[in-house]
């Protein structure tokens, strides 16, 4: 108690506990700054950590960031569809297939006999001849063009100064091979047509027609 002190000492006392508060508060102030600091300090992260782990996260985990990236044609695959594959390669079909389907079904290139037999003539001694000729066929697309020559009469071979020469030319339409021919004779030229079908890859048969007395008949080709 201070009954008994005199102003002198309460003043004194008043003057040292008012010093300790203050120091009190300051210290409390202090201490306060120092924490706060402190904690923001903890709460920080390293620029290049902080990039490290978002390049870590962003590249889908632990590990991934290792891992090379794919190019953008290995993208381009992965990303097309299993339907598009197939196409990959569409228009590369060649265009003499594409143009003449024919061509591939009915090719005719190579040696042949051409064997004609004349059932219908304005001359009747011309009636039951049979010729043959031996040509030599070229197919390009779906056009045939060729040559040769008589070789023999009602199967007798010809000299060759009696062996006539004869070209064709012609195209299939359809299973039908149309061949227009022209030959030179002796005395003079004569022209018609041979309609034929395949019988099987070597063996076409049909009929033929020629300006020369009306002439008419049945024709087989096989390839030599």
């Amino acid at each position: 108690m201070d009954i008994g002190s005199s102003p002198e000492e309460r003043r004194r006392r008043q003057a040292l506990a008012l010093t300790a508060l203050v120091a009190l508060v300051i210290g409390a102030f202090a201490t306060g700054g120092y924490l706060y600091r402190a904690s923001s300090r903890s709460g920080q992260t390293h620029p290049s950590k902080a990039a490290s782990e978002e390049r870590r996260i962003g590249t889908g985990g632990v590990g991934s960031a290792a891992r090379p990236a794919k190019d953008s044609s290995a993208q381009a695959r992965d990303s097309a569809s299993p339907a598009d594959a197939p196409h990959a390669n569409r228009g590369s079909v060649p265009a003499e297939a594409s143009a003449s389907p024919a061509a591939g079904q009915h090719d005719v290139t190579g040696a042949w006999t051409i064997d004609t037999r004349i059932d219908e003539s304005g001359v009747g001694p011309f009636r039951g001849l049979r010729l043959r000729y031996l040509v030599n066929l070229v197919q390009e697309g779906n056009r045939i063009t060729g040559g040769g020559r008589k070789v023999s009469e009602n199967g007798t071979g010809l000299p060759p100064p009696a062996q006539t020469r004869i070209t064709v030319v012609g195209a299939f339409d359809g299973d039908q091979l149309r061949l227009t021919f022209r030959e030179r004779g002796a005395r003079r030229e004569s022209t018609g047509t041979f309609l034929l079908r395949r019988e099987s890859g070597d063996s076409l048969r049909g009929s033929f027609s020629s300006n020369v007395a009306h002439t008419s008949g049945a024709v087989e080709a096989h390839r030599r």
